[in-house]
Parts: C-alpha cells; sequence; structure tokens
C-alpha cells in the first residue's frame, strides 16, 4: 500500500538498514504520532513511503517519541491532561520490533501536557528522561 496522505504530527529518528541486494539499496522505519491517538509505523524501502502497522496506543493524545538507540526502546508522550495536579498525562515505553512494530513494555503517568522529552546520561552512564511541556 502507498501512503498517499497521512496526517502526521511527531515524526522519530529513522533506523536504517542496509539490505543485501545488487544494487544496494537502503530501508528504514520511521514512527510517528497523531492527537487522533495512534502511533503509526512507517516504512521507507528507498523510493516509497507506506504504512506498515497503526496502534491505537499511547494515550488520547500521543504528541511525542523519543527513540533510544542502544535499547531499540521508543518513549511516547501522552500530552493529555494539563499542569494541574487533578489531571495527568502518561509516558509509554515500546520496545522496537525488527519489523518496525511497537510492544509496550511500561506505562507511568506524568504531569500534563508533555510535548517533548530528550534522553540523557548521567557521569556514571545512567539514563534518564526529561519531559517539557
Amino acid at each position: 500500500m502507498r501512503l498517499t496522505h497521512a496526517p502526521l504530527l511527531s515524526l522519530l529518528t529513522l533506523t536504517t538498514a542496509s539490505l543485501q541486494q545488487t544494487p544496494p539499496r537502503s530501508s528504514a522505519r520511521l514512527w510517528a504520532t497523531h492527537y487522533n491517538g495512534n502511533v503509526y509505523t512507517l516504512s521507507f524501502n528507498g523510493h516509497d513511503l507506506s504504512l506498515a502497522d497503526t496502534a491505537k496506543t499511547c494515550g488520547a493524545m500521543p504528541s511525542w517519541l523519543t527513540f533510544d538507540p542502544e535499547t531499540r526502546t521508543v518513549y511516547c508522550s501522552d500530552e493529555d491532561g494539563t499542569a494541574d495536579p487533578s489531571t495527568h498525562g502518561s509516558l509509554w515505553a515500546y520496545q522496537a520490533g525488527e519489523d518496525g512494530k511497537l510492544h509496550q513494555i511500561a506505562k507511568t503517568n506524568t504531569v500534563g501536557g508533555g510535548v517533548n522529552s530528550v534522553i540523557y546520561e548521567d557521569g556514571d552512564g545512567e539514563k534518564y528522561l526529561a519531559i517539557a511541556h
């Protein structure tokens, strides 16, 4: 299926793998979120961009994806909620399969309104995720 138009909100880093063909081509996986509550897995074969999977996940308003290439973990921030302590957003973690499909491994509540995140390391190599709104 060719993807001719999709309302995409947030695009995540491409993961590329060289295919052993003559001549060599590249393929890539791309994840995207939309405020309709879906996370899309897209596939690019060097010529065509196609929709590989759609998951109704990551809360009511998935707004940002962050990829850790070392662990193949995708973090998804749900913007639902506000900074008011009586409401909250959420953070979801997924293991990215070789086929690009996301398999949920964790979920936690966060302060509402998260629209950006970044992975950072401390001096001992421990990783953390900072979420901004």
